[in-house]
């Protein structure tokens, strides 16, 4: 079973005692600390600048793994921190956010060293994860469900996912992709999911052929899922998509279909997966996001 091992309290200064003596940081200075998006910023810098004590130097020399969680299904997504939680009943909480292929959400409060709460998308046997038999690909597997690095917002108190699940009533066989806003607190559902779905012209994202590889992106107010797909086997359904939401009521607010049919050698394949990276976005509102496959040659 995949397990992530999760480092604790384990690379403070020499002196400077264990994080359970801390006090409670100001909302400003648990900011500092937050990461929240793929590679902390939406520049995708990796450059964690909340960071002022910690060097080689003075990180001590018993450095390492302290505990072990494991999970079902196997872990993709980059696991997001939020520091400084407040819960109903006015405790803070430091949480590690783990998002699994299994369709399954972790909240790891790593004061305390135990799970704060869990989410699971999933009803047996009538509501599961997809998996590779149903996409007919072997690029993400057994499971294929939360893949895509999700993402949180303090000021909404939200986390945003995108869960692909088959969900099975009556005899029928349907798949979906659903856009949730969970509550940092709890997991609940902030406000009620809605679908992933585009359309243009006469094509439309298929939840089942559609893959959210690429993590996403919360900038200008909006959530933007990046679509691609599984193996490129169903090229006549398989369109590369960048989705807008908005953030508090997850209303769509438009959807971008970045490849059109030019010629019978196209296959509609240039589509974001970007090796798990997410779009980015600049200061003054734009959003930038790389395609593979399609038809340019560089000629």
């Amino acid at each position: 079973m995949p397990s992530l091992t999760v480092l604790l309290a384990c690379a403070v200064a020499v002196g400077a005692g264990l994080v359970a003596q801390r006090s409670s940081p100001s909302r400003a200075a648990a900011a500092a600390k937050d990461v929240l998006t793929f590679h902390g910023d939406n520049l995708r810098t990796g450059w964690f600048k909340g960071e002022t004590t910690l060097t080689p130097t003075n990180v001590r020399a018993s450095f390492g793994p302290l505990l072990t969680f494991r999970f079902p299904g196997k872990v993709y997504a980059q696991p997001l921190f939020v520091d400084d939680e407040v819960f109903a009943g006015g405790d803070p909480h430091d949480l590690v956010l783990i998002a699994t292929a299994a369709d399954q959400l972790y909240a790891i409060d790593v004061r305390t060293n135990v799970l704060a709460w869990k989410r699971s998308f999933t009803n047996p046997p009538s509501v599961v994860q997809q998996s590779w038999v149903d996409t007919n690909c072997m690029d993400v597997n057994p499971d294929v469900g939360i893949v895509g690095t999700p993402v949180a917002d303090r000021a909404l108190d939200r986390l945003f996912v995108v869960v692909p699940t088959r969900e099975t009533s009556n005899g029928a066989t349907t798949y979906h992709l659903r856009l949730h806003a969970v509550s940092l607190k709890n997991g609940a559902d902030a406000v009620p999911p809605v679908e992933v779905t585009g359309q243009t012209g006469s094509q439309r994202v298929s939840p089942l052929n559609n893959f959210q590889r690429a993590g996403l992106l919360e900038a200008n107010g909006n959530v933007y899922v990046a679509l691609a797909s599984h193996c490129d086997k169903q090229t006549a359904v398989t369109h590369g998509w960048l989705l807008g939401y908005n953030a508090t009521t997850l209303a769509q607010t438009g959807n971008l279909l970045n490849t059109t049919r030019t010629n019978p050698q196209n296959y509609f394949l240039g589509s974001p997966w970007m090796a798990g990276f997410a779009p980015a976005a600049d200061a003054q509102g734009n959003v930038y996001f790389v395609t593979g496959n399609g038809p340019f040659n560089g000629a």
